[in-house]
């Protein structure tokens, strides 16, 4: 697609809401020095006929977010394993009257916080390191973060090593997060951009099975907890040789300006494919990049602060927005603390439920990664989310029934949390869930992609250190005593989260990042970008522009 002339058309598009703000983003002293945005000669495929004919794509961005596996199976596991028997017996701390011993809500509220804190580390010394030594680099630093975190969590002995272990797991995940997004989200056709981005959370709610089953065999077979930890050798083992075999992104040489590094990347990437031009595609790529690299200096910032101003600070905020609203939405709870939540509702078996769960994530995640495109990525997030709200209401409303009885939940009632929670993970895992992710890896402007991801996703792990740390003593009987009433807290949180995303996040659905930047610079009202993105394209197949 050419950048249109849009001072010359806003007779044709008959939007006078938009059409001043079109207009101001061709006017000014800059407008002769902006170069023509080209679209790739594969821009007109659809999902499936770009998934066959780059099929190398999708088989690296499959490896390299095997990775997310370790992230799914870290989140679930603090909280999963605190109902382990075993590992009670290791790191309890609190004995009662009758000399069994029960762990320290405080402790597993550290171990899920520190993680948290690790996460923003990752994410934010990311966005650096990713930047400056290219995106490869943080795949192998967060490797063998994972190694030293694996040796310390199998050889802990007190909950202090075992913290430790927590730290450095929160650590790698922090550079999972912030990093592989951005490396798949660099190297996809714009068809395939929101389908390989759902695979992320794919592979994270594989690693959260993995936790459930692991925990599950550990629990049912009387084995030492740090059996259920073994997964973790597998994760890094599939991981480890995509990081070292893949190519590095070729945004992070376009963004140095090593034309021919980018174009050797794009032939490692690409160079099967028939009918590819390596040239032409550079030159679309580099188009993105020196238009974006405009913008950065027409806002007269640099470094960090840039991703905070004008249109790029909305930028940020729309990446960061979907994936807060996942801590909104009861994820600490819901995942985070399932088997713990479980157990505090009376539940005879908490893991069976937490496997069920689990499995409907991946069954859901793998549906939408075959729906968003057809639906829209802010149908499905406002929908979701509206489900996940009602869902945790009603949580509370038995929470509230159960205290009113002595406390007391009926066998009809432990059905009913165990049903809620299902449904809440079926929603969730085709909206929040992969399109959180979504958001956070293609908002960006593509020279600011690697910070802005970063500090989207750090910001989003400083809510996940306050509820990770919080949840389970509002949950516990020791402390705050909440128990199922909890459903109200990320109830009124949800709801705070949906009314910000109606009026703020706006519909990305099959967008280039030069069509994105197209129409951030023209400060479109979230609710009109689809509409206002078909209407463009229409005046400029009128006007002969494509």
């Amino acid at each position: 697609m050419s950048h249109i002339d849009l001072e010359n058309k806003t007779d044709a598009l008959h939007m006078d809401d938009v059409a001043p703000a079109l207009a101001a983003t061709t006017t000014g002293p800059d407008v002769d020095k902006r170069q023509p945005v080209l679209d790739s000669a594969f821009a007109h495929l659809g999902f499936f006929p770009s998934a066959r004919l780059f099929w190398r794509i999708v088989l690296i961005a499959t490896g390299v977010f095997m990775g997310a596996m370790f992230d799914g199976f870290s989140v679930t596991i603090p909280g999963s394993i605190s109902a382990n028997s075993s590992f009670v017996q290791r790191f309890g701390t609190v004995i009662a009257a009758d000399g069994t011993k029960a762990l320290n809500a405080q402790y597993v509220g550290a171990w899920g916080g520190i993680q948290s804190g690790g996460q923003i580390i990752g994410m934010v010394t990311g966005g650096f390191t990713s930047d400056m030594f290219g995106r490869k680099f943080n795949m192998l630093v967060l490797s063998l973060l994972l190694a030293i975190a694996i040796v310390l969590e199998l050889t802990a002995q007190n909950w202090i090593y075992f913290l430790m272990g927590r730290l450095l797991a929160g650590w790698a995940t922090g550079l999972v997060q912030s990093g592989l997004t951005s490396y798949v989200a660099e190297i996809s056709p714009t068809a395939l951009r929101t389908g390989l981005l759902t695979i992320y959370s794919v592979w994270f709610g594989v690693g959260q099975f993995a936790a459930a089953i692991a925990l599950q065999i550990v629990e049912t077979h009387n084995l030492n907890w740090r059996s259920a930890f073994y997964s973790e050798i597998v994760f890094l083992g599939l991981f480890l040789p995509v990081a070292i075999f893949a190519p590095e992104s070729p945004w992070y040489y376009a963004n140095k300006g090593d034309h021919e590094g980018a174009k050797r990347a794009l032939m490692r990437l690409n160079g099967r494919v028939a009918g590819y031009d390596v040239e032409h595609e550079y030159a679309v790529l580099e188009s993105s990049v020196s238009h974006a690299l405009a913008l950065k200096q027409s806002a007269s910032a640099t470094s960090w602060l840039t991703v905070f101003k004008g249109v790029n600070g909305r930028r940020t905020w729309i990446s960061f927005l979907p994936l807060a609203t996942q801590q909104f939405l009861g994820i600490p709870l819901v995942f985070g603390n399932l088997a713990y939540f479980f157990s505090i509702a009376g539940i005879a078996d908490p893991f069976l439920p937490s496997v069920a769960s689990n499995a409907i994530l991946i069954g859901g995640l793998i549906v939408a990664a075959f729906t968003v495109d057809k639906f829209g990525r802010r149908f499905l997030l406002l929908t979701g989310e509206s489900i996940n709200l009602i869902c945790v209401l009603f949580m509370g409303v038995i929470g509230t029934l159960a205290r009113q009885n002595g406390g007391e939940l009926s066998s009809t009632s432990s059905n009913a949390i165990v049903a809620l929670a299902c449904i809440w993970v079926a929603a969730y895992s085709m909206s929040a869930g992969p399109l959180g992710w979504a958001y956070v890896a293609d908002t960006a402007t593509p020279v600011l992609r690697a910070k802005t991801t970063s500090f989207a996703a750090a910001l989003t792990c400083c809510f996940g250190l306050i509820f990770n740390y919080t949840t389970p003593i509002m949950l516990s009987p020791q402390q705050a005593n909440w128990g199922i009433e909890i459903g109200y807290f990320f109830a009124g949180l949800s709801a705070l989260g949906l009314v910000l995303i109606y009026f703020t996040v706006p519909e990305t659905r099959r967008l280039s990042f030069a069509e994105l930047d197209e129409l951030f610079e023209a400060k479109v009202s979230a609710r009109k970008f689809k509409s206002t993105h078909a209407q463009l394209r229409r005046a400029e197949q009128a006007a002969g522009y494509v």
